[in-house]
């Protein structure tokens, strides 16, 4: 989704003015609409000014509300199809490009948006179609070059895909589409510092591109920049107040600065948007670290129920783990149940026996319920699955395996154990769960630390 931003309406007449002025104009061309009701010109603004300000639900109702008086509009149907593709819905934005091309079939611009709406439905063939149509009609559009690079890359043909991207910029030095593209690129392949780079050349050719502030905020979280990361969430987020990814990376941002109440505001509001039991956890644990005890144990029963809910019918390995976790570590003793945790955990590894994460929530279970020949063999597995995949043991395993070989009257492997999560938890990220520490605390009391 984040790779949409097809050239939407030039509805930004208004300038950076903010929310207000925004709203003002719309104001006054709704009542210029309402007065002059069969007069199309002041719907078809309104309509412009909602698609070129990323309000993509009005932008949508009220380009209906046009073509309900110019029903035959190929430019109109071209408008709302790629506020469609910007907005993700797909086979909605397809019916309306096909549409357009059915009143104008030399509308390039519709080849090219109905193009994209099918690379992101991974329909290949029938998006490189399109592309080459629009380069027929076309040989000179930057956009249908850029769009059809990522198709090929896409598909893995990377010496094409770089043809068209290089054929892009000559046409077009200005595309910022361009350097979004290759901004990501740089950022899936670890090359943050080039990824800051071209995502800040974006944000000089295009000002509004919420995504792109996003993706560079992402990157500076990342990095421990957490000033930066912040500044650029918080214009994310002004520009979509209801990004729901977004939110949590400023959540996580604040957490990290150790600004725990902004943190917790921020998973107030992505709460209030879909009250999903993982983002119950994240508030629990943001109130645990204020010392707000009843409001996290408050969240966590949330976040319990809510997964117990989610393990009716048939849960995910995530779900069953998650809430798996939750029954062995949480802060609120009264909340744990270990035996119930085996049981979900044991499910979890059955769902999902290469994720380390349900191996290390089926160990902490089995430390819960005293099953402590279990406990180790699962902790093991679980660190055995991260060093395959190139990570090292996190500092729960090494807590909980320290706990549990104490149990056993190892003392010498338990105080080796949470002598290395203690020399984790030095090197480790900057943003750590608070269970974390409360585990750390439980096990330094076990082992008399």
């Amino acid at each position: 989704s984040e790779n949409r931003r097809l050239t939407l309406p030039k509805g930004r007449a208004i300038g950076n003015d903010g929310d207000d002025a925004r709203n003002r104009w719309i104001g006054l061309c709704r009542a210029a609409a309402a007065d002059s009701p069969q007069d199309v010109t002041w719907r078809r603004k309104i309509a412009d000014l909602c698609a070129g300000n990323c309000l993509y639900e009005e932008a949508v109702s009220e380009y209906g509300k046009v073509l309900k008086l110019t029903p035959n509009d190929a430019g109109v149907y071209l408008a709302r199809g790629l506020v469609r593709v910007n907005a993700g819905d797909l086979e909605a934005a397809i019916e309306d490009l096909t549409a357009a091309l059915q009143r104008e079939p030399q509308l390039t611009s519709a080849y090219v948006g109905r193009g994209q709406a099918y690379s992101s439905q991974r329909q290949h063939e029938l998006a490189l179609a399109d592309f080459m149509e629009a380069l027929r009609l076309d040989s000179r559009n930057a956009t249908a070059y850029l769009e059809r690079g990522i198709l090929h890359s896409a598909r893995g043909e990377m010496d094409q895909a770089e043809a068209d991207w290089q054929r892009a910029r000559k046409l077009d030095p200005l595309l910022a589409r361009y350097y979004y593209v290759r901004a990501n690129f740089d950022r899936m392949q670890n090359l943050y510092d080039q990824a800051i780079e071209k995502f800040t050349r974006v944000l000089r050719l295009d000002p509004d591109w919420e995504s792109a502030y996003a993706a560079r905020a992402r990157i500076f979280l990342m990095k421990g920049e957490l000033d930066k990361a912040v500044a650029d969430f918080d214009k994310a987020i002004a520009l979509s107040p209801a990004n729901e990814r977004t939110l949590q990376g400023r959540a996580r941002a604040h957490e990290a600065r150790g600004d725990f109440e902004q943190a917790r505001a921020d998973w107030g509001r992505i709460i209030d948007l879909q009250p999903l039991p993982v983002r119950y956890h994240a508030r629990a644990e943001v109130s645990q670290r204020l010392g707000d005890f009843d409001e996290a144990s408050a969240d966590y029963r949330k976040a319990i129920d809510g997964y117990e809910v989610q393990t009716r019918g048939a849960p995910s390995a995530s779900t069953l783990r998650r809430l798996a976790w939750l029954l062995a570590a949480c802060p609120d003793e009264q909340l744990r149940n270990g035996e119930r945790a085996v049981a979900l955990g044991e499910q979890a590894v059955k769902q999902a026996p290469e994720d380390d994460k349900c191996w290390n929530a089926l160990g902490a279970a089995c430390y819960r319920a005293g099953l402590w020949d279990q406990a180790i063999e699962a902790l093991n597995r679980s660190s055995e699955l991260r060093q395959e995949q190139g990570f090292d043991t996190n500092q729960v395993y090494e807590f909980f395996l320290a706990m549990t070989h104490w149990q056993t009257g190892n003392r010498k492997e338990a105080r080796r154990w949470y002598d290395r999560g203690i020399e984790s938890m030095k090197v480790g990220k900057f943003n750590q769960p608070s269970e974390l520490e409360n585990i750390r605390k439980e096990a330094a009391k076990l082992l008399g630390v």
